[in-house]
């Protein structure tokens, strides 16, 4: 009899809870919140964008310069990095662009094809110099890009490229042992240049691609890249990573590409209902499982 009696009022006690969650969940008001949405969008080829139906003022256009080729025994430099905010563009219409490469300039907003070119462009990032023979290439330049924030790209040295300029700094310069590091070391790590021993005579390794930077994405590697490592006498060289590192010489290898990079906050939202509920008095436990309130 006891038992039975402990097993009405446990089923007493449930059978208010219930009451007392369904009174306050179904009877509470709920609201509605709206959330902005933040869209990006990478460019890293073509030549025209069409801006979004949804596309708003409230924006920032990044972009990277192109990577300095290698030359013969030396490094090109590295793209420089420049940022604009809040560009005014018409929702369905087009923004004109170019995606710098062997160490040009990287534009957008304009048909020109330099930073000093006309129309000016809404933002451009400088290019890293070409290298030439032994001469290695200067990175871009804070100078020659357009933007509120700036940042110059690394110069090729030793024979090695120089890392891309990125949103955290300047790129690094290369070394005849390393190329630069992109971004003030946020950005792709420099490859290491190649090692060739004369007494046998033999490359032991070539040089080392420079690494592709993650500032803007881990899951696809959208950064500032480093540069290329030097490739002594019969080693191949390292090209410089993606985006805008510098690639290495001897023999010469090819600078990264660069890159735009386009965030906004979108006109569209997202509604989320809230509900609201409150347990007056005891308590409620849940062992395990989950509750899902819809």
């Amino acid at each position: 009899m006891e038992y039975q009696k402990n097993i009405q009022y446990v089923w007493r006690a449930l059978m208010v809870g219930m009451f007392l969650f369904t009174v306050f969940v179904l009877h509470e008001p709920s609201s509605t919140a709206h959330a902005a949405l933040s869209k990006r969008v990478f460019l890293t080829s073509g030549t025209s964008w069409t801006v979004p139906a949804d596309f708003s003022s409230t924006n920032t256009v990044e972009a990277i310069g192109g990577g300095g080729n290698g030359g013969t025994s030396s490094g090109g430099g590295g793209g420089a990095y420049a940022l604009q905010s809040n560009i005014s563009l018409t929702p369905g219409g087009s923004a004109t662009y170019q995606i710098g490469s062997a160490g040009s300039d990287t534009v957008f907003n304009s048909t020109a094809t330099t930073c000093g070119g006309s129309p000016t462009p809404s933002v451009c990032a400088d290019g890293g110099v070409n290298g030439s023979g032994a001469s290695n290439g200067a990175g871009g330049t804070t100078a020659g890009s357009v933007g509120t924030t700036k940042y110059a790209g690394g110069s090729g040295g030793g024979g090695s490229g120089g890392g891309a300029a990125g949103p955290y700094g300047a790129g690094g310069n290369g070394t005849i042992d390393q190329g630069g590091t992109g971004g003030a070391g946020s950005g792709g790590v420099g490859g290491m240049a190649g090692t060739f021993e004369p007494e046998i005579p033999a490359c032991i390794s070539p040089g080392q691609n420079g690494g592709n930077g993650t500032e803007f994405s881990t899951i696809s590697a959208y950064g500032s890249g480093g540069g290329g490592g030097y490739g002594p006498s019969t080693c191949q060289a390292g090209t410089g990573g993606l985006y805008g590192g510098g690639g290495a010489g001897d023999p010469a290898k090819n600078g990264g590409n660069g890159l735009i990079v386009i965030t906004y906050t979108s006109t569209d939202t997202v509604g989320t209902s809230i509900a609201r509920f409150k347990i007056s008095g005891g308590s409620f436990i849940i062992k395990g499982g989950s509750v899902r309130i819809k």
